[in-house]
């Protein structure tokens, strides 16, 4: 599983940084950001 860590949300940002503390060890945490350049790469190097 793959967290994005900008692309959720709850109540507070307190409860928000500690929901994602606690997702720590259990999946993988990336910015929406982080996770398009990856996803675009990918797809470049699938396409050669």
């Amino acid at each position: 599983m793959i967290c994005a860590t900008d692309a959720c949300t709850t109540d507070s940002r307190e409860r928000h940084e500690t929901a994602i503390a606690a997702f720590a060890g259990y999946c993988r945490q990336a910015t929406t950001e982080a996770l398009v350049e990856e996803y675009r790469r990918a797809a470049m190097h699938r396409s050669d």
